[in-house]
């Protein structure tokens, strides 16, 4: 096995590492597996236990649908009594076993409010702890946030919850292997049939340098005749130093399509080329190409823009400042991106982003950005049902200002500007992020986000997100967290509130409720204040019997 062993002193940010590992590689170097001590330990033999997980769940609450034709909405109610059953092994010391039956996620938090200023889709993290257990071994990532597989397609569809019959999850290490099974069965729900969700992933060590080869299957299927799968070989392999060559190829395949256009090379392939210097100190780099076909679609994918080719990446500069009593590291940098159609080879997009980051001790930080983003439109967008960016060519320049006090002490800070032209218009945005740590009990934090874009022949677009997040640990076995959300462009409030209590290990109590409000007011006298309401009693109890 590989050790490493720090120190950590938060409030001076100071850490003492075996063995010594330089902080070439950013924060996280002091964790760079490939630099631990090899440790040889006596043989032994584990004991794994199955844990077997049944819960009672007892809820009520309410939404409302708007039906054809109608001036108010229809009340719905929701009453809820149900159980279900998590069943955990560990088949292996590295490969764990997960069944799963009316499979749940009431206490899960909600999402976070946003506002998106781009004609993309939003890409919003996965928060579900099935999910989420040794997720990397299923990961086949692209650029920025776009993957082959993402959990969030099974259990949620436009936002809303899909109820879940139960499913059955195999991560691992099998020899030199890396091994994820997942397969997950829907219920019906209104339009929605019952669908399944599978996906197959394995990875192999080719070397100790972190490179591996892998491949991946992904299929969703509805048990009438339509199939939808994507599949992918995959490779991440090290060159030489710090010079890694990431290989991606995927595509997809739709039993709705016709004969013709069903194979692998008929518009649906999808390549990522990524040559990039992992180090953050000197002079390192990143040359990506990316490529999405026309009729490439993964269904239990992301991807935020679709038909391109896409070319650039970064070169940047990063030094230490040893001699400085307060200053730690300073880096350069210059992002550069060109978008092309991949039916057409006309460029879209193009972006040249130069910028300057400076880090202090205590990590403190402040980072400036300037932003040339030249975008051509094809087809009109809304930024909201008053705002529509017509389809044309547009040239935006803004600069960027991110700070952050020092993250060390009970009460920090993060800041950010954004000042310049945008779609014919002139844009202003600004946010702050304050976090208190009052005691080791209390946590507060905050999120506001202003945004103004004056256009010459439309109204104004002014957008506010605020947030307040209260966190509470009064001891091991009782927590709390609440947060506040309010979002002007949307018109709604949403409110979230779970308290857990674990009574010991394996038993777990939750209330939650959760609520949207409408804050339309007297310009919407039709819509009801509480849009929608759930309040939900969740109790697990958790039984281990040993092998």
């Amino acid at each position: 096995m590989g050790l490493i062993a720090y120190r950590y002193v938060a409030r001076e940010r100071q850490m003492d590492i075996f063995p010594d590992i330089p902080p070439n590689w950013g924060f996280w170097s002091f964790i760079k597996l490939s630099k631990a001590r090899d440790i040889l330990c006596p043989a032994s033999e584990s004991k794994r236990p199955w844990f077997t997980s049944p819960y009672l769940l007892a809820g009520t609450g309410h939404h409302h649908v708007q039906p054809d034709g109608a001036d108010f909405p229809d009340r719905i109610k929701d009453d809820r009594l149900t159980a279900g059953l998590d069943v955990q092994h560990a088949l292996t010391n590295n490969m764990n076993l997960d069944l799963s039956f009316n499979t749940d996620f009431a206490q899960v938090e909600a999402d976070d409010q946003v506002v998106n200023l781009s004609r993309f889709s939003l890409f919003f993290p996965e928060k579900r702890r099935f999910f989420l257990e040794r997720s990397s071994i299923m990961d086949f990532g692209f650029e920025n946030d776009n993957r082959l597989f993402y959990s969030r397609r099974i259990g949620i569809h436009d936002g809303k919850i899909v109820p879940l019959w139960g499913g059955v999850r195999l991560v691992g290490r099998l020899k030199n292997y890396d091994v994820g099974i997942l397969t997950m069965e829907s219920r019906e729900k209104d339009v929605l049939p019952s669908e399944n969700f599978s996906v197959l992933r394995l990875r192999r060590k080719v070397s100790k340098n972190n490179s591996y080869v892998g491949g991946i299957l992904t299929t969703q299927t509805d048990w009438k005749g339509a199939d939808r799968l994507a599949y992918g070989l995959d490779g991440i392999f090290n060159l030489f130093g710090n010079d890694y060559l990431k290989v991606n190829l995927a595509g997809t395949w739709n039993s709705a399509d016709t004969l013709l256009s069903r194979h692998f090379w008929e518009d649906r392939k999808r390549l990522y080329i990524l040559w990039e210097n992992r180090a953050q100190v000197g002079f390192n780099y990143a040359l990506s190409y990316s490529q999405v076909d026309k009729n490439y679609s993964p269904a239990l994918g992301f991807e935020a823009r679709g038909d391109f080719k896409a070319v650039g990446d970064r070169i940047s500069y990063g030094w230490f400042t040893p001699k400085s009593k307060s200053l730690r590291y300073m880096r350069a940098d210059l992002n550069a991106n060109a978008y092309f159609s991949n039916s057409t080879n006309q460029m879209e997009s193009f972006l040249v982003a130069p910028a300057f980051y400076m880090e202090w001790k205590k990590n403190s930080y402040i980072e400036l950005t300037f932003n040339r983003f030249y975008d051509k439109v094809q087809n009109a967008f809304e930024l909201s049902k008053q705002h529509t960016i017509a389809a044309e060519e547009y040239v935006n320049s803004d600069i960027s200002l991110a700070c952050q006090t020092p993250s060390v002490h009970f009460l920090n800070t993060t800041f950010n500007v954004t000042a310049g032209t945008f779609y014919g218009g002139r844009r202003f945005s600004g946010g702050v992020t304050p976090n208190y740590t009052i005691s080791k009990y209390l946590t507060l934090s905050g999120f506001y986000q202003y945004n103004h874009v004056s256009f010459t022949n439309a109204p104004d677009y002014v957008a506010h997100v605020a947030r307040l997040k209260i966190a509470v640990s009064l001891n091991v076995k009782l927590s709390m967290n609440a947060f506040v959300q309010v979002n002007s462009l949307n018109k709604v409030s949403a409110i979230n509130f779970r308290l857990r209590y674990n009574s010991k290990d394996g038993n777990d109590f939750y209330f939650v409720y959760n609520e949207i409000l409408n804050n339309k007011g007297k310009a919407d006298p039709f819509l009801p204040v509480s849009d929608s309401r759930a309040l939900m009693l969740k109790f697990v109890h958790t039984f281990h019997v040993s092998q």
